[in-house]
Protein backbone atom coordinates (compact mmCIF):
# COMPACT_ATOMS: atom_id res chain seq x y z
CA UNK A 1 0.00 0.00 0.00
CA UNK A 2 2.80 2.39 0.90
CA UNK A 3 4.47 1.82 -2.45
CA UNK A 4 1.23 2.53 -4.28
CA UNK A 5 0.63 5.78 -2.42
CA UNK A 6 4.24 6.76 -3.01
CA UNK A 7 3.82 6.14 -6.73
CA UNK A 8 0.62 8.18 -6.83
CA UNK A 9 2.31 11.00 -4.94
CA UNK A 10 5.28 10.99 -7.29
CA UNK A 11 3.22 11.01 -10.44
CA UNK A 12 1.18 13.96 -9.22
CA UNK A 13 4.18 15.99 -8.07
CA UNK A 14 4.83 19.16 -10.07
CA UNK A 15 8.37 19.99 -11.15
CA UNK A 16 9.77 23.50 -10.88
CA UNK A 17 12.12 22.94 -13.79
CA UNK A 18 11.12 23.94 -17.29
CA UNK A 19 11.74 23.00 -20.90
CA UNK A 20 10.36 23.75 -24.35
CA UNK A 21 7.96 21.99 -26.66
CA UNK A 22 6.23 22.77 -29.92
CA UNK A 23 2.95 21.20 -30.89
CA UNK A 24 1.16 21.80 -34.17
CA UNK A 25 -1.96 19.71 -33.71
CA UNK A 26 -4.94 22.06 -33.47
CA UNK A 27 -6.93 21.52 -30.31
CA UNK A 28 -4.33 19.23 -28.74
CA UNK A 29 -3.09 19.87 -25.23
CA UNK A 30 -0.50 17.11 -25.68
CA UNK A 31 0.45 14.36 -28.09
CA UNK A 32 2.44 11.15 -27.65
CA UNK A 33 3.53 9.39 -30.83
CA UNK A 34 0.66 11.10 -32.61
CA UNK A 35 -1.94 10.13 -30.00
CA UNK A 36 -3.80 13.31 -29.02
CA UNK A 37 -5.13 14.46 -25.68
CA UNK A 38 -7.35 17.37 -26.68
CA UNK A 39 -7.97 20.60 -24.86
CA UNK A 40 -11.61 19.52 -24.60
CA UNK A 41 -10.61 16.29 -22.88
CA UNK A 42 -8.36 18.23 -20.53
CA UNK A 43 -11.19 20.63 -19.70
CA UNK A 44 -13.58 17.73 -19.12
CA UNK A 45 -11.19 16.00 -16.71
CA UNK A 46 -10.57 19.26 -14.85
CA UNK A 47 -14.33 19.68 -14.50
CA UNK A 48 -14.66 16.15 -13.10
CA UNK A 49 -11.88 16.88 -10.64
CA UNK A 50 -13.45 20.19 -9.63
CA UNK A 51 -16.87 18.59 -9.20
CA UNK A 52 -15.43 15.85 -7.00
CA UNK A 53 -13.74 18.46 -4.80
CA UNK A 54 -17.07 20.11 -4.07
CA UNK A 55 -16.61 22.72 -1.38
CA UNK A 56 -13.05 21.64 -0.68
CA UNK A 57 -10.31 24.10 -1.47
CA UNK A 58 -8.42 23.21 -4.63
CA UNK A 59 -5.03 21.62 -3.91
CA UNK A 60 -3.33 23.86 -6.49
CA UNK A 61 -4.01 26.43 -9.19
CA UNK A 62 -5.83 25.56 -12.40
CA UNK A 63 -2.56 25.73 -14.36
CA UNK A 64 -0.83 23.40 -11.91
CA UNK A 65 -3.69 20.92 -11.95
CA UNK A 66 -3.72 20.94 -15.74
CA UNK A 67 -0.03 20.04 -15.68
CA UNK A 68 -0.78 17.18 -13.28
CA UNK A 69 -3.51 15.90 -15.59
CA UNK A 70 -1.20 16.04 -18.60
CA UNK A 71 1.57 14.33 -16.62
CA UNK A 72 -0.81 11.50 -15.72
CA UNK A 73 -1.97 11.10 -19.30
CA UNK A 74 1.53 11.14 -20.79
CA UNK A 75 2.75 8.74 -18.11
CA UNK A 76 -0.07 6.38 -19.02
CA UNK A 77 0.93 6.49 -22.69
CA UNK A 78 4.53 5.64 -21.78
CA UNK A 79 3.35 2.78 -19.58
CA UNK A 80 1.15 1.43 -22.38
CA UNK A 81 4.25 1.23 -24.57
CA UNK A 82 6.20 -0.49 -21.79
CA UNK A 83 3.38 -3.01 -21.42
CA UNK A 84 3.57 -3.81 -25.14
CA UNK A 85 7.34 -4.20 -25.17
CA UNK A 86 7.54 -6.30 -22.00
CA UNK A 87 4.33 -8.31 -22.39
CA UNK A 88 2.96 -7.20 -19.04
CA UNK A 89 -0.61 -7.82 -17.94
CA UNK A 90 -2.74 -5.53 -15.79
CA UNK A 91 -3.62 -7.35 -12.57
CA UNK A 92 -7.25 -6.36 -12.04
CA UNK A 93 -7.45 -8.31 -8.77
CA UNK A 94 -4.55 -6.41 -7.21
CA UNK A 95 -5.82 -3.13 -8.59
CA UNK A 96 -9.24 -3.78 -7.08
CA UNK A 97 -7.70 -4.70 -3.74
CA UNK A 98 -5.70 -1.48 -3.63
CA UNK A 99 -8.77 0.50 -4.60
CA UNK A 100 -10.68 -1.01 -1.67
CA UNK A 101 -7.78 -0.35 0.70
CA UNK A 102 -7.72 3.33 -0.18
CA UNK A 103 -11.50 3.49 0.10
CA UNK A 104 -11.36 2.01 3.60
CA UNK A 105 -8.45 4.25 4.56
CA UNK A 106 -10.35 7.45 3.73
CA UNK A 107 -13.56 6.37 5.42
CA UNK A 108 -15.67 4.80 2.69
CA UNK A 109 -16.83 5.19 -0.89
CA UNK A 110 -18.68 8.44 -0.15
CA UNK A 111 -15.39 10.16 0.69
CA UNK A 112 -13.19 8.54 -1.93
CA UNK A 113 -13.84 10.84 -4.89
CA UNK A 114 -13.14 14.01 -2.92
CA UNK A 115 -9.99 12.51 -1.41
CA UNK A 116 -8.60 11.44 -4.78
CA UNK A 117 -9.46 14.81 -6.30
CA UNK A 118 -7.63 16.56 -3.47
CA UNK A 119 -4.47 14.87 -4.76
CA UNK A 120 -4.98 16.19 -8.28
CA UNK A 121 -6.40 12.98 -9.73
CA UNK A 122 -9.85 12.79 -11.35
CA UNK A 123 -11.75 10.00 -9.56
CA UNK A 124 -12.35 8.19 -12.86
CA UNK A 125 -8.56 7.98 -13.31
CA UNK A 126 -7.85 6.26 -9.98
CA UNK A 127 -7.99 2.78 -11.52
CA UNK A 128 -5.49 3.89 -14.17
CA UNK A 129 -3.10 5.32 -11.60
CA UNK A 130 -3.27 2.27 -9.35
CA UNK A 131 -2.98 -0.10 -12.28
CA UNK A 132 0.10 1.71 -13.57
CA UNK A 133 1.65 1.56 -10.10
CA UNK A 134 1.21 -2.21 -10.08
CA UNK A 135 2.58 -2.44 -13.62
CA UNK A 136 5.63 -0.46 -12.48
CA UNK A 137 6.20 -3.06 -9.77
CA UNK A 138 5.84 -5.88 -12.29
CA UNK A 139 8.25 -4.15 -14.65
CA UNK A 140 10.87 -3.78 -11.92
CA UNK A 141 10.53 -7.42 -10.95
CA UNK A 142 10.98 -8.45 -14.57
CA UNK A 143 13.97 -6.18 -15.14
CA UNK A 144 16.11 -7.18 -12.15
CA UNK A 145 14.26 -9.86 -10.21
CA UNK A 146 15.14 -10.43 -6.57
CA UNK A 147 13.27 -9.01 -3.59
CA UNK A 148 14.72 -5.51 -3.26
CA UNK A 149 11.61 -3.45 -3.99
CA UNK A 150 13.49 -0.15 -3.89
CA UNK A 151 15.96 -1.35 -6.51
CA UNK A 152 13.09 -2.71 -8.59
CA UNK A 153 11.25 0.62 -8.44
CA UNK A 154 14.42 2.48 -9.40
CA UNK A 155 15.05 0.12 -12.32
CA UNK A 156 11.48 0.45 -13.57
CA UNK A 157 11.51 4.24 -13.30
CA UNK A 158 14.86 4.45 -15.12
CA UNK A 159 13.48 2.19 -17.85
CA UNK A 160 10.35 4.29 -18.27
CA UNK A 161 12.41 7.47 -18.44
CA UNK A 162 14.63 6.03 -21.18
CA UNK A 163 11.59 4.73 -23.01
CA UNK A 164 9.95 8.17 -22.87
CA UNK A 165 13.06 9.64 -24.49
CA UNK A 166 12.40 7.49 -27.56
CA UNK A 167 8.81 8.68 -27.87
CA UNK A 168 7.55 11.82 -29.56
CA UNK A 169 6.06 13.68 -26.57
CA UNK A 170 4.82 17.21 -27.17
CA UNK A 171 2.88 19.61 -24.98
CA UNK A 172 1.13 22.77 -26.12
CA UNK A 173 3.34 25.59 -24.77
CA UNK A 174 0.45 27.32 -23.00
CA UNK A 175 0.14 24.29 -20.72
CA UNK A 176 3.83 23.78 -20.02
CA UNK A 177 6.63 21.59 -21.33
CA UNK A 178 7.52 17.92 -20.96
CA UNK A 179 10.53 17.48 -18.64
CA UNK A 180 11.80 14.00 -19.36
CA UNK A 181 14.36 13.95 -16.54
CA UNK A 182 11.51 14.39 -14.05
CA UNK A 183 8.81 12.65 -16.12
CA UNK A 184 6.40 15.55 -15.60
CA UNK A 185 4.85 18.43 -17.47
CA UNK A 186 6.68 21.41 -16.00
CA UNK A 187 5.88 25.10 -15.88
CA UNK A 188 7.29 27.25 -18.64
CA UNK A 189 9.85 29.95 -17.67
CA UNK A 190 7.24 32.71 -17.49
CA UNK A 191 5.08 30.70 -15.06
CA UNK A 192 6.35 31.53 -11.58
CA UNK A 193 3.91 29.29 -9.73
CA UNK A 194 5.69 26.47 -7.90
CA UNK A 195 3.07 25.14 -5.53
CA UNK A 196 2.44 21.43 -5.98
CA UNK A 197 -0.34 19.02 -5.23
CA UNK A 198 -0.08 17.57 -1.71
CA UNK A 199 1.26 14.04 -1.45
CA UNK A 200 -0.97 11.21 -0.32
Amino acid sequence: MRRTLKALALVTALAITSGCAVIDHAGAAATVNGQRFTTTQLSDEFTRLDTALGAQQKPATMDQLNRVLLTLWIGDQVMRRAVELNHLTIDKVKTGALHRQIEQQVGGAAKLDAYVASKGVPPNWLWMVLGNSILTTQLGEKLIGGTDTTAQDNAANAYLQKLAETMDIQVAPRFGAWENSQMVVAATPNDLSTQGVPAL
